[in-house]
């Protein structure tokens, strides 16, 4: 039986106990990111599992107790790579697009006002979308 079926009998189409075993797997990172990529292409599906990454991420920072803290929130993990999951390249850069533009397409007034206000974050992202 191939790993990737393994962790599908236990995990089922739940892509974060996936990343939690294959992360744990004692194998070189690239090794781990095509397991992954495998288990995501057989078991989840490539959109479905990217549709549920964003709604995890999207519901992680909207159960915050401001609007402030929810753009801190998603402006931190479109910064610092927070999605700890054993992907290649071509998957985090498709995240990572569409974290941009979930920040850009719901809070571009926030974000200006945040900048103003000092939040190093928020002028950092600002001044990206307005080279793209």
């Amino acid at each position: 039986m191939m790993i990737e079926e393994e962790i599908y009998n236990k995990c089922k189409k739940d892509w974060n106990c996936a990343s939690s075993i294959i992360s744990s797997l004692p194998f070189e990172e690239d090794t781990k990111k095509r397991i992954m990529e495998s288990y995501v292409e057989k078991f989840v599906g490539k959109r479905i599992f990217l549709a549920q990454v964003v709604t995890s991420m999207i519901y992680q920072c909207g159960e915050l107790n401001s609007k402030k803290d929810e753009i801190n929130c998603y402006l931190s993990t479109y910064y610092s790579g927070r999605i700890e999951i054993p992907l290649r390249e071509n998957y985090l850069i498709l995240l990572h697009s569409i974290f941009r533009n979930i920040i850009k397409d719901n809070h571009e007034e926030d974000l200006l006002d945040m900048c103003k206000q000092g939040n190093e974050l928020a002028c950092n992202f600002v001044e990206e979308i307005s080279l793209i």
